[in-house]
């Protein structure tokens, strides 16, 4: 039950810090590096949980299961969105493909999408914009599929910043993202 407290303690957090998505050539070449093979892509990817903010988004959370399943907390949404994860093509053209169970919209991009549809994004993008990505699933999304409360657009909020909000360990992974948000951790106090 203490999941689903996890956006309503979110909302009283929403004056966290911003953090930029910009990234320095040593994260460039770090993404790089990862998405050099589809099976490192896919093995660097496999049970972790991944953290972005960006403005036109909002702070979204997404756990890629180790089978293959995908989970996203979506600001907006009421419900964790389930879904599909795969990587395609290799090297510079490496993508993560995602689908869904339901029909989807992306307000964004202003994209809709039908269940089953894929859609994919860029592996190096990806990965400098996710200022965090921690091992297993902390936020247990893969076990969660109704939120309290809609997730505000304008809040960033770190990964152990959301655990201690919902009463979750704050203790996990180091953050293995090859662009890290250095405040995230700083913001959990």
């Amino acid at each position: 039950m203490r999941y689903f407290l996890l956006l309503a303690f979110i909302c009283v957090l929403a004056s966290c810090s911003a953090s930029s998505t910009s990234s320095n050539p040593e994260s460039l070449q770090r993404a790089r590096s990862i998405a050099a093979s589809p099976e490192a892509l896919t093995s660097f990817l496999r049970d972790t949980t991944a953290k972005s903010y960006t403005s036109e988004h909002g702070t979204q959370f997404s756990y890629f299961g180790a089978d293959g399943s995908y989970n996203l907390v979506y600001p907006g949404n009421t419900s964790v969105l389930k879904g599909r994860w795969e990587v395609r093509g290799s090297g510079g053209a490496a993508r993560i493909c995602y689908s869904y169970t339901v029909r989807s919209f992306n307000p964004a991009t202003r994209n809709r999408s039908e269940p089953g549809d894929w859609s994919c994004n860029p592996a190096i993008g990806s990965l400098i914009r996710w200022r965090e990505i921690r091992d297993g699933d902390p936020l247990n999304l893969a076990n969660t599929t109704l939120l309290p409360r809609i997730l505000p657009k304008g809040l960033n909020l770190s990964l152990p910043g959301a655990a201690k909000a919902v009463g979750l360990s704050t203790s996990m992974s180091d953050n293995k993202s090859p662009n890290p948000d250095k405040a995230a951790d700083a913001r959990v106090g």
